[in-house]
């Protein structure tokens, strides 16, 4: 499990959680695609315009956080 934070060129914040997390990027290490695999049953978005991101920033969760996550989830 990946906690997700994507910060927007506005200033706007969006974290979701995902089992897995592929970001492509160019020869430029320009990015260009970002695709995730949600979890069943969570909240995540369907598609984000990668002209407006400023940063994506991933973090792996261990399994005692992803264990209180989904405790989280099913509250």
């Amino acid at each position: 499990m990946k906690k997700i934070t994507i910060v927007f060129s506005s200033g706007a914040t969006q974290e979701f959680f995902v089992e897995s997390l592929t970001v492509t990027k160019n020869g430029f290490g320009q990015l260009t695609g970002i695709e995730w695999k949600p979890i069943t049953g969570k909240k995540a978005p369907m598609r984000i315009n990668l002209d407006k991101v400023d940063g994506i920033f991933s973090e792996d969760l261990t399994v005692t956080d992803a264990m209180n996550e989904i405790r989280k989830m099913m509250a």
